[in-house]
């Protein structure tokens, strides 16, 4: 016996989230473009550990993380419309289904926003390093902090859930 196919509405939650990653695509995308028209013709493409440009390349590089933006948002929007396929911490039953799933959405919506946020922080780096402005932003070690927080966080509130 397969898992129950439901119809699940957006909580709120969804909802905010998916318009916090389009504005963060928006604004990656402005950022980008902004961008292309004050670099130079030579860009950093890669950064180390460290936020130091390691790898350099063609200006129109700089339009291939608003590409994988908008690529990741499409995928992962139409991903959430499956619920039914995801493995799960607990055994879905009837009973626990409409819940498990919504969590299950809520979780892939955040981890939508929040590699979108990991790429306004990218973008942002690129572009001061284009305007020649030094930051200080500890992307990694950021993006591995939310990223397990946001996954501890469901795992947890799945399994209250059986």
């Amino acid at each position: 016996m397969g898992r129950p196919k439901i119809k699940i509405s957006s909580s709120n939650l969804v909802r905010i989230f998916d318009i916090l990653s389009i504005a963060s695509i928006s604004f990656i995308i402005i950022l980008s473009i902004n961008s292309y028209i004050k670099a130079p013709d030579i860009v950093p493409t890669h950064f180390d550990i460290n936020g130091n440009p390691n790898n350099w390349g063609n200006k129109i590089t700089l339009f291939i993380i608003p590409g994988i933006s908008v690529l990741l948002y499409i995928i992962l929007t139409i991903a959430s419309h499956y619920p039914h396929i995801f493995n799960y911490p607990v055994k879905i039953t009837e009973g626990n289904a409409e819940r498990q799933y919504l969590l299950a959405i809520e979780l892939l919506s955040l981890l939508k926003l929040s590699v979108l946020i990991l790429f306004i922080f990218i973008s942002l780096k690129i572009y001061c390093k284009n305007i020649e402005i030094n930051t200080i932003i500890p992307v990694p070690v950021l993006f591995a902090i939310l990223v397990l927080i946001i996954t501890i966080r469901y795992f947890f509130r799945a399994r209250k859930i059986k």
